[in-house]
């Protein structure tokens, strides 16, 4: 008698882990392959649906080609960080040669949005060229608010290169720059897989009722690459999907 029951459990427990390769076939069928077609793209915005995910974009299975790009970090004696150098030697902290931080005074309160943001703008615009930057994120907790403006290549992200503006109650500005002098693409155009598809790759790590508020391509670094020289970096197209709570999801967009 005993012997029946447990095998009736192992031909239920059986059945259940047919079932879930299954399910995890029609995904990776469906989600994560190299045919992402109208089918799949309906799936997805099931999938979403069923989650309770909504987006505010345009999901499509349009792809691209896109190079690599190598970029040179600026160091303190390049031209495009010139006019910074010469306004604030005496002050500027250097680390690695490329990363510059830098410690300003300012009457602004961290609770005025506007001056905070005009402030910002202000500075690029005086030491750089304000056109190859945007406002990625902001942030503000207590007495603090920080803005994130980060550099742009063909108007696309480059995710290593930045300007973080930080304002503190004590009337501090902490500035940090990471600014590009070269940049080139590198070997041939790549295809690229589709927004659509990047969020399919990405789904598992959203939470019922997350909103997707933007989707862009641009240029990152993938995990665990080491370059030589470490002014100069390599980096691959990847796609960056922001969520309304102010969180980033991060997925390779070079097709497998």
């Amino acid at each position: 008698m005993e012997w029946s029951k447990s095998k009736t459990y192992l031909i239920i427990a059986f059945v259940i882990t047919n079932v879930i390769l299954l399910v995890s076939i029609y995904f990776n069928n469906y989600y994560i392959n190299d045919n992402f077609d109208k089918k799949s793209l309906i799936n997805l915005s099931k999938l979403l649906s069923s989650k309770n995910i909504t987006y505010n974009v345009s999901l499509n299975i349009q792809t691209r080609k896109m190079s690599p790009i190598e970029l040179q970090y600026s160091t303190i004696k390049d031209k495009n960080t010139k006019k910074l150098t010469s306004k604030y030697i005496n002050i500027l902290k250097i680390i690695d040669d490329v990363y510059i931080e830098l410690n300003l005074k300012s009457d602004i309160s961290s609770n005025n949005y506007d001056r905070m943001l005009e402030y910002c703008r202000k500075f690029i615009k005086e030491n750089f060229d304000e056109k190859k930057y945007k406002l990625k994120e902001t942030y503000k907790e207590d007495k603090t608010a920080m803005f994130c403006y980060e550099e742009l290549y063909d108007n696309m992200f480059i995710e290593q290169g930045y300007i973080k503006f930080i304002f503190s109650g004590d009337s501090d500005v902490d500035i940090s720059i990471v600014k590009t002098k070269n940049i080139n693409k590198v070997g041939k155009p790549i295809d690229t897989i589709s927004n659509s598809e990047a969020v399919s790759k990405v789904i598992s790590q959203m939470k019922p009722g997350d909103e997707i508020e933007n989707i862009e391509i641009g240029y990152s670094r993938p995990q665990g690459w080491q370059d030589i020289d470490t002014r100069q970096i390599r980096l691959i197209p990847f796609w960056r999907i922001e969520l309304k709570d102010g969180n980033f999801l991060y997925t390779e967009a070079v097709k497998n």
